[in-house]
């Protein structure tokens, strides 16, 4: 019997740290800064975490923008670990899902929450380090600020390209494959659609993304479409409850509230982010016992999936082109 299980485990190679390049003094443009990181912008017109991080705060672009950007490559450099450890725990879920562990699964959830904690420790802690500089009229848009930078230290995305044989429409032509080259990431097919002059970057909505990944049959893109319609639907009051949870987090904390009223918010917020990964985690595991075992068998195509899904439900339209928006 094909090994579910050691599926995933072999394809999914978890990044080996976050890309932190030499510090630049230009602006900030993706996860915390294509320049900065190698995270690289996701979505071509959308602005990065960091920058609305900044716009938020309306830092000053001469002394406070590169200085809280310091700040944030920092502690990125302090949270590699644990950004492994979250990247590792999703790979858990997904695999007990597929071999039906229920007490594996339910673990591994556990474990998503406690380490999501640590992880939400160091986005305060880049989050603290700026506001705390800040005069009063920045600091109104704390709350929205610190929305902004969920998920901001988290291992970067590897870059999703086109392979030969371009061409024929939309999403069509050449394999989606995700690769780890340190310098963007960018769910986009390179050139016009429909196969004409190249004309820049044609940025794929999720499903079409899934659809040339895993090299979907006709007979196949309604049933996963299916699974993830459901998913959306259910993810709906994880979402709400994750916003509200977060927005408790960064009042705790802009308020100076006692460390243990501080904890508890981010233990709230945790569980919910844990809420999200498991759903995520399920609906790739439902769309991957969907697959036949050629399919599962291509690397590249479950590696894709398993990095798309993180985020996928965090809007109402989960087959959009995928934003910058993490958790």
């Amino acid at each position: 019997m094909f090994s579910r299980r050691v599926l995933i485990a072999a394809v999914v190679v978890l990044a080996a740290s976050t890309a932190l390049p030499a510090r630049q003094s230009a602006g900030i443009r993706s996860g915390m800064g294509a320049e900065d990181t190698g995270a690289g912008d996701i979505r071509g017109s959308q602005d990065s975490p960091f920058q609305i991080f900044a716009s938020r705060l309306k830092l000053d672009s001469k002394t406070q923008t590169p200085a809280a950007a310091q700040v944030f490559l920092d502690t990125a450099k302090d949270a590699q670990e644990v950004a492994q450890q979250i990247l590792g725990v999703r790979q858990q879920l997904v695999n007990a899902s597929l071999n039906n562990k229920d007490a594996e699964f339910a673990a591994a959830r556990q474990d998503y929450a406690r380490t999501e904690t640590k992880m939400v420790g160091f986005e305060l802690h880049a989050f603290s380090s700026v506001y705390s500089t800040l005069k009063p009229n920045q600091q109104s848009g704390g709350t929205d600020a610190f929305a902004a930078i969920a998920g901001i230290f988290q291992v970067p995305v590897p870059e999703l390209r086109r392979g030969p044989g371009g061409g024929g429409g939309r999403g069509r032509g050449g394999d989606a494959r995700l690769e780890t080259n340190g310098s963007a990431v960018s769910f986009a097919q390179r050139g016009g659609r429909g196969g004409g002059q190249a004309s820049g970057p044609v940025y794929l909505t999720r499903f079409e993304i899934l659809r040339s990944a895993l090299k979907l049959d006709k007979t196949q893109e309604k049933p996963i479409q299916t699974i993830l319609d459901a998913s959306g639907k259910e993810a709906a009051p994880i979402r709400d409850q994750m916003t509200k949870t977060r927005a408790g987090v960064a009042a705790a904390a802009m308020a100076g509230k006692p460390q243990p009223e501080i904890d508890a918010a981010v233990t709230s917020y945790a569980d919910q982010t844990a809420a999200m990964a498991a759903l995520e985690m399920k609906s790739l595991s439902q769309v991957v016992d969907s697959l036949t075992k050629e399919q599962m068998a291509n690397a590249g195509g479950i590696q894709t999936a398993f990095y798309l899904m993180r985020g996928m439900f965090l809007d109402k339209n989960w087959d959009d082109i995928p934003g910058a928006r993490s958790y």
